[in-house]
This record gives structure tokens, sequence and C-alpha cells, in this order.
């Protein structure tokens, strides 16, 4: 509804071109790595509303003829993100789990370009690096080395209708609009954790109750391990 609400408003104030930021979770669990032309096959809620945004935006624009692109920038991590909470590493399932990772700078290079850009225009580009696939195991022994954790990890049950694999394919948004990975991994996690570390750290906070607590519901939820 909040989709909805935005892309009326955009048309109503007579914007030409209108970018939406979609989601890997557009993707499910079909084999990677994904590419734009794939059909949608949502397999969570979240992926499911996005994929729902998207049809809302096509309807909407190609009606009142607005220029339209939908943007699929693939996990963007960097500062202002909460880290350094002292608390171990959750991993659900084996943590054999693979992502890529995209350094919040990469993605607003290729989503400015995506402003004036002529040959974006109704396109699906995935925004993200291909270069450098890896595990949440990975992930997590990287966050534990740059922020000096010494302690065990924390395994927990696979979460509900987690995607096993999610990566994509980049070939489509280097093409159009030039696009670099200019800032590794292991950077972009030094990079965040230098920006927490001089603006010092925040409490995690829970801010809305759980929707659906049952038996399904991940104990690290309804327990607030976070």
């Amino acid at each position: 509804m909040a989709s909805v609400g935005v892309i009326t408003a955009a048309i109503k104030a007579n914007v030409k071109r209108i970018i939406y930021c979609s989601s890997m979770a557009r993707y499910g669990s079909q084999g990677t790595p994904f590419k734009e032309e794939m059909k949608p096959m949502p397999v969570d809620p979240y992926g499911i509303s996005k994929v729902a945004g998207e049809e809302v935006l096509k309807c909407l624009c190609n009606t009142h003829e607005v220029e339209w692109v939908i943007a699929v920038p693939h996990n963007i991590i960097g500062p202002k993100q909460s880290m350094l909470q002292n608390k171990p590493p959750i991993i659900y399932g084996d943590g054999k789990q693979i992502r890529c990772f995209s350094y919040v700078d990469d993605c607003l290079s290729a989503l400015l370009k995506m402003l004036d850009e002529p040959t974006v225009v109704n396109q699906i580009i995935n925004i993200g690096p291909d270069e450098e696939f890896v595990t949440v195991r990975e992930v997590a022994n990287l966050c534990a080395n740059v922020t000096k954790y010494n302690g065990a990890f924390v395994y927990a049950p696979d979460r509900p209708r987690e995607v096993k694999n999610a990566v994509c394919s980049s070939a489509k948004v280097r093409k159009l609009l030039d696009y670099k990975t200019t800032v590794s991994l292991k950077e972009a996690i030094e990079k965040t954790c230098d920006y927490i570390k001089q603006q010092g750290p925040k409490n995690f906070k829970y801010y809305l109750d759980i929707e659906i607590n049952n038996a399904k519901t991940p104990a690290t939820w309804k327990n607030q391990m976070i």
C-alpha cells in the first residue's frame, strides 16, 4: 500500500520517470545466477510484496505514460547499519547459504545513472557484485575478524522459507550503466565497522511485535536474541 501511495503521488506530480527498488527475493529458489529475464517466483511474503509493487508500478506508469525502471539491489551493506553489539553472531541452518553483498556507494552509483540514462526505461536491472560469492558462515568469520570477536557462533534452525542460494548476474547493469564493484566485501565490513566506532554503537531495538507467534516462529525472534 505504501508503494501504491508513493507511485500515485509521483504520477500526480507529473514526474518523468519512477525508479522502483525491488529485491533479489523476487527470484525465489530458481537456479543461480539470477537473471532479469527469469519469471519472478517469490517464496516468502517479502518477495511476494515486492513483485506486487512491480506490477502496480508497470500498470500505473504504462497507463499514464510515465517511464519506469525496476532496480534489483543485492544485499546492500555499509555505514549506518547496526553492529558491535558484543553478542555472538546467529547463523541459521548450516551457514552454507550463498550470497553476495553490495557496498552502498556502488549501488548508488548505478541508481543515480538510472535517472537520465535512456536505455534503462522499462527495464528490470540487477545491481550487485557477481564476482565475490560468499557463504553466510564466511561472512560471519569476516565480521568476527574485523570486529575482533573471539567468541563462539550461535547456530539456529533454518529460517522458514529462506532461499538457500541467492546470487545474481550483473551483466546487464555493466552493459547499460558501466557498473563496477569498487569496494570488496572485506573493505565494506571494515568501512562499516569504522563508521560505527566513530559514531558510537547503538543498541538494537525491537520496534514491532511478532505478528504470528506459534511453533513455526523461530526462537531467535520470539526470545529477542539479536
